[in-house]
């Protein structure tokens, strides 16, 4: 394998690294919605205060 290939193969493998974090920050980001909306509802439906 050439330098230029273990560098790229690097970069490949912490562009995936990177991937895998941006998709578990969205699904944080999803449930926080989820949460903020269904609150939401309760309030404007006065179940809660």
């Amino acid at each position: 394998m050439t330098n230029k290939e273990k560098e790229l193969f690097a970069e490949n493998e912490e562009l995936k690294k990177e991937i895998k974090d941006l998709k578990e920050r969205i699904e944080r980001y999803r449930e926080m919605e989820v949460e903020l909306s269904t609150t939401i509802d309760l309030l404007r439906g006065g179940i809660i205060e």
